[in-house]
Formats: C-alpha cells, sequence, structure tokens
C-alpha cells in the first residue's frame, strides 16, 4: 500500500481536546500498516500575553501585547502539558498498536514551534485535528494556513 512508502515519521501536535485524540487515532491507522513508523505527540505551550501602554503619535495609548511568562505560570503550564502528552501516550497504549512513540513539549506560538518542529525532525507528515466545521476558517485559520505555508511535508486536517 503506498502508505507504508510514504509516511515514516507522522508529528500530531495535540492540546488534549477531542480533535486532538482524533488526530492520534488517525495517526495510529497509518502507522499500523507500518509498525516501524515514528509517532510524534507534540504539545505546545504559549507564553502569557500582557498588555501594556505604549506612546502613540496621537498621544492616545495604544495596547502592545508582550509576551512574558512568570515562574508559577512555567511550573503550571509544563505540569499540564506534561499531563497532556500522557493523555496522549494512554491513548497509544490503549490502542494495542506496537508503535514507535516519542514525546515532546515546547514553549512558544503553536504555529511557529509546529513548523520548526516539522522542519528540523524532518517529517513525512503532520496530522492535526481541527474543530472548524468548514476547514481552514476562523480562529484556527492561521495556525493551518502558516503550517501550509511553511512546512516541508504533507498535512493532513481531521476534523
Amino acid at each position: 500500500m503506498i502508505l507504508v512508502n510514504m509516511f515514516k515519521k507522522i508529528l500530531v501536535p495535540i492540546d488534549g481536546s477531542p480533535h486532538s485524540e482524533k488526530a492520534i487515532r488517525t495517526a495510529l491507522s497509518i502507522i499500523k500498516i507500518d509498525e516501524n513508523a515514528l509517532l510524534t505527540l507534540l504539545h505546545v505551550i504559549e507564553p502569557t500575553i500582557l498588555h501594556s501602554a505604549a506612546p502613540r503619535y496621537d498621544t492616545l495609548p495604544a495596547i502592545t501585547p508582550t509576551i512574558t511568562m512568570s515562574e508559577d505560570s512555567k511550573i503550571v503550564d509544563m505540569k499540564r502539558g506534561y499531563e497532556i502528552l500522557k493523555w496522549g501516550k494512554e491513548i497509544v497504549v490503549m490502542s494495542g498498536i506496537n508503535v514507535n512513540l516519542e514525546t515532546k513539549v515546547t514553549v512558544g506560538s503553536p504555529e511557529d514551534e509546529i513548523v520548526r518542529e516539522a522542519s528540523q525532525g524532518d517529517y513525512d507528515l503532520i496530522v492535526i485535528g481541527s474543530d472548524k466545521p468548514k476547514g481552514i476558517k476562523g480562529i484556527g485559520a492561521g495556525l493551518v494556513s502558516k503550517l501550509i505555508k511553511n512546512t516541508p511535508c504533507s498535512i493532513m486536517i481531521i476534523k
């Protein structure tokens, strides 16, 4: 089958949502064909965005986002990130499919971190869940369109 030859390294960004679970299960159905494939679950922690006032030429305050992360929020977010990865790993184990699995957590913009991992990791496929009923529209459109434009591999969007 053609999928065996095409997808040896699969990246699945997850956030703990039902759509992430669908993405994991879809990746597993592909890997079931070739159990030598590598499945990587990635969770991206977004830094807290704080707004600060910055003067504009007309002297009215403008809101400029500043990305910061306190030590307390880093600890809480990292714990949550590892819980999400543990949840994803449990889905993989419960599937009964023998798979080479790795998990990763990183901090940054989801768009940038997924593109970075896909590029540096030499993946063949990204499987990502989307809750957008009409595909690439709405709030999530930035993430999906950036992935389509900037990743060197195929992308499968699961609704």
